[in-house]
């Protein structure tokens, strides 16, 4: 079941919210784009990426979870959960020119199912997880490295 929310029904949810959320602020998204080019324009170091993450703010979703756009994350404020804040963590690294990927992590917690997602670039040095920028050691296996930042919460990348 987890998987087939991940990939089928997830992403119409966010798909809907998403459009919803940019109906309902259409008179933000002039500035919400010059941000977004802004940041584009100035994020170059990763001194700047920590920078800008102390911008947004952690607040998980208030119902059924949903993956923002990058566009409605800067409509609201950058708040978002984790999926939100790997998103935009992912533009941040892109404007400084490492390549990363969105990297969803999996747990049972008292038989029930939990998440979490972060970003991680591609050369597996940098992971931002929620709004702090962390470095990995350069390890073999850095799966187990990414799971073990979390206390056994959680066991399985998917």
């Amino acid at each position: 079941m987890d998987k087939i929310w991940i990939y089928t029904i997830r992403p119409t949810w966010s798909l809907i919210i998403n459009f919803g959320l940019c109906l309902l602020y259409a008179h933000n998204l002039p500035a919400a784009w010059r941000e977004r080019r802004c940041l584009k324009a100035t994020v170059r170091t990763l001194a700047d990426v920590r920078a800008e993450l102390k911008k947004a703010e952690y607040k998980p979703d208030s119902f059924k979870d949903w993956v923002p756009w990058l566009l409605t994350f800067l409509l609201r404020g950058r708040v978002d959960d984790c999926d939100g804040l790997a998103i935009f963590g992912r533009f941040l690294f892109r404007c400084t020119g490492l390549a990363s990927e969105i990297v969803r992590l999996r747990g049972v917690i008292d038989g029930v199912g939990v998440g979490h997602t972060v970003c991680v670039t591609k050369d597996r040095r940098w992971m931002i997880s929620n709004c702090r920028l962390i470095r990995l050691p350069r390890k073999k296996d850095w799966r187990t490295e990414v799971l073990g930042r979390f206390g056994g919460r959680y066991d399985r990348i998917l």
